[in-house]
């Protein structure tokens, strides 16, 4: 969509979109100072302004951000990885065809020689936690049942009251201890 062909529509929605308040928006298009409030309500719900401000968002998105499916892709190719993905017999084999290779955190080769100078090799392989990828998905999800807080007292989370329960008979052995009986 190009510019819209009202100018002043258009600097309103460049406006807003940098950031300013609707009111400072329609004050900086043009608009008078006392009614730029109301006027900018008006403007938002006109559909060429909220077009226009749509595809301003979608032409600043950049490539290098990931989108929310992108990023679950991404998170569930971690939470897939097993290490036998990158063995074939004992030997690691890593490179870009391999399966889930996003869940490798790190590989690194050390050669150390024995006293009879023969190099022995090590490969690590590791994998960032499958664990934590579920949990980021989980919470990505909504999975997780949103915490109670208790807004009286500043936004504490809410803690179940604890009651306590005796019976006559636990009373009665608790005075007893007490008293210095004890139980034998």
């Amino acid at each position: 969509m190009p510019p819209l062909i009202n100018n002043q529509w258009e600097k309103f929605c460049l406006a807003y979109f940098s950031g300013k308040t609707k009111q400072d928006a329609a004050i900086e298009a043009g608009y008078p100072a006392k009614s730029a409030g109301a006027a900018a309500s008006r403007l938002l719900r006109i559909v060429k302004i909220s077009d226009r401000l749509r595809e301003l968002q979608e032409k600043t998105a950049s490539a290098r951000v990931m989108e929310v499916t992108e990023r679950k892709e991404r998170l569930s190719e971690i939470a897939r990885a097993k290490l036998p993905d990158y063995l074939t017999g004992s030997e690691p084999i890593i490179n870009k065809d391999s399966p889930n290779a996003g869940a490798i955190e790190g590989y690194k080769v050390q050669t150390r020689f024995t006293q009879n100078g023969e190099p022995i090799t090590t490969r690590e392989i590791k994998l960032h936690s499958a664990i934590q990828a579920i949990a980021e998905l989980n919470k990505m999800e909504g999975a997780y049942a949103p915490a109670q807080l208790d807004l009286t007292s500043g936004g504490k989370p809410l803690v179940p009251p604890v009651i306590q329960v005796v019976s006559p008979a636990a009373k009665a052995l608790t005075e007893e201890i007490i008293k210095g009986k004890g139980t034998e």
